[in-house]
């Protein structure tokens, strides 16, 4: 990995670990645990169709699942699925997800699950980059807050400058 992508892995990685609240006084570990938590609501917003459907539960298993679910009447699963099947859809999921079979239980599962913030960002970072990153984050933080307090020093000492009358003693700062 290069510099630049070492740089930008950490900026993205760094916006992860900003999600988790009070992550500058947990620990490396419990941050990455934190962050592998599945606190996300995944939707998977798009249609599809009986290839789609077999990518998510293997080609071997759609005839048995097409006849399973024309012995309980449910074949509109399938039938749908022809044009495009909204397994995201909250409603669609739900009625998908009540048909007591494991591959509908997968199907389900694919169109919406919880997810980890990591998994949403695609991320898949080592303890040693939490652990560095996290260092390189409070660095960053503590930079910020002396810059900010010397800054309202600077401004006063500079408000003092220019009410200065030249007669008293000049201000120090």
């Amino acid at each position: 990995m290069t510099t630049q992508q070492q740089n930008l892995h950490r900026t993205a990685l760094a916006g992860v670990i900003k999600k988790i609240q009070g992550w500058q006084q947990l620990s490396s570990p419990s941050l990455l645990s934190k962050l592998q938590e599945p606190t996300v609501q995944f939707v998977d917003t798009r249609s599809f169709t009986l290839m789609g459907i077999a990518g998510i539960i293997g080609k071997q298993n759609m005839k048995p699942l097409h006849q399973f679910l024309e012995s309980i009447n449910q074949d509109w699963v399938f039938l749908q699925a022809a044009v495009g099947l909204p397994i995201g859809d909250p409603v669609m999921n739900a009625e998908i997800k009540a048909i007591p079979h494991p591959d509908c239980q997968a199907i389900a599962h694919a169109g919406r699950r919880m997810i980890s913030v990591l998994e949403e960002s695609g991320l898949q970072p080592t303890l040693q980059d939490i652990a560095d990153t996290q260092a390189s984050m409070l660095l960053e933080d503590r930079k910020q807050s002396l810059i900010s307090q010397n800054a309202v020093r600077w401004n006063t000492f500079c408000e003092a400058v220019n009410n200065w009358d030249g007669i008293s003693p000049a201000p120090e700062l």
